[in-house]
């Protein structure tokens, strides 16, 4: 047993919380302790120890997701109450828009039970001049009648700052598509979900909004094939530097199901090279090359 295979034994046993074997090799350092093990043993062991670690990266992939579109709902719950306020609507009972926004959430798969006192200060906090009042049955934001004044003045002043705001919504998409890891690869198949599977949260968020407008009470329960398609059609083309050619070449990473789909079906159907390649420059398919790759 080598110095190294006793760090690596203690920090796996630690990480696993194996007390049992903690406890046996307390007394010293496994090689002065002459320790001897099974091959079979410690790959059994340290293929516990890889397991689980996936589960906490996958955890915090997850994590991660979950935290992105409890972000979009409640920007869809502002934009909701921006517009109702503009249109001159001016009192909310916090639980309708609560019940508003966890049932949005449910439409992502996320069951959530918010706290009230939490979830007003939220409110609060995006809008710091409206007012609380309890008239002992119902809890109501108010807004005062000057706010829709304000809101509307705001909307008109803002024409400035929209191209700073289109860059930095630009490079959180690009960003989040460079760097998403569970995405789509095709294995011979195409599984039931695996276009929403193989796009960014981000970018479907940003495709939606454009499509049916940022409000809550206006979006899809779940997304819609048009925003899927537009998705991945931005996924296939998307590239991270210019590549100084007027061909058009795609990374396998970002090899969405619809483009292999199209690319597919078109050649099956036609058996036209000439055809899958005219899809291809247009951006909609993968190349002649790729569906013969496939096949064979």
């Amino acid at each position: 047993m080598t110095m190294d295979a006793d760090t690596n034994v203690r920090t796996m046993a630690t990480d696993l919380q194996n007390t049992a074997l903690l406890a046996k090799i307390e007394g010293g350092d496994l090689h002065a302790l002459e320790a001897k093990y099974h091959v079979s043993c410690l790959t059994k062991f340290r293929n516990s120890h890889r397991a689980l670690q996936r589960g906490k990266k996958e955890s915090s992939f997850s994590n991660l997701e979950e935290k992105k579109i409890e972000a979009r709902v409640l920007t869809e719950l502002l934009n909701h109450m921006e517009t109702s306020v503009e249109d001159g609507v001016l009192c909310y009972k916090i639980s309708e828009l609560r019940s508003l926004y966890q049932n949005r959430l449910t439409d992502f798969g996320i069951s959530k039970e918010l706290n009230k006192i939490r979830f007003k200060e939220l409110l609060l906090s995006h809008f710091p001049d409206a007012q609380v009042q309890n008239d002992g049955k119902n809890v109501s934001l108010i807004f005062k009648q000057e706010m829709q004044k304000i809101l509307k003045e705001a909307f008109q002043q803002k024409v400035e700052s929209d191209a700073l705001i289109l860059s930095k919504a630009v490079k959180i998409i690009r960003n989040d598509i460079f760097n998403y890891q569970c995405g789509f690869k095709f294995s011979g198949s195409l599984p039931s979900r695996c276009q929403q599977d193989s796009l960014p949260e981000n970018l479907k968020y940003l495709v939606s909004m454009l499509l049916n407008g940022p409000n809550i009470t206006d979006q899809d329960p779940v997304e819609c094939q048009s925003a899927l398609t537009i998705a991945q059609m931005i996924l296939f083309n998307c590239k991270k530097r210019p590549s100084g050619t007027t061909n058009n070449r795609h990374n396998l990473k970002f090899e969405p199901p619809l483009s292999l789909y199209l690319g597919m079906k078109i050649h099956t159907q036609t058996r036209s090279k000439k055809l899958v390649m005219e899809m291809n420059d247009l951006g909609l398919c993968v190349s002649y090359a790729r569906i013969l790759e496939i096949e064979n």
